[in-house]
């Protein structure tokens, strides 16, 4: 592969990345007012578009450093 090559798809590659947690982090942003207003972390993980709630919880927890349920537990 040329070094012309190899710069377009690592540029490539970076791009995707940053989109893609940008986005995750989006969706969990979103997520936060539903979940306050205690609606069910299924609801709310189908709602921003995750397959499936342990998705969602590992989205949540890559985002915040907690998973829902603690992140909105009282100090």
């Amino acid at each position: 592969m040329s070094r012309a090559a190899f710069a377009r798809r690592s540029a490539l590659s970076a791009i995707a990345s940053a989109t893609a947690a940008a986005a995750s982090s989006l969706r969990v942003q979103a997520a936060l007012t539903a979940l306050a207003a205690g609606e069910p972390v299924a609801a709310v993980a189908r709602h921003v578009g995750y397959d499936s709630d342990s998705a969602f919880v590992q989205a949540f927890k890559r985002e915040t450093g907690v998973t829902p349920a603690a992140y909105f537990r009282a100090p």
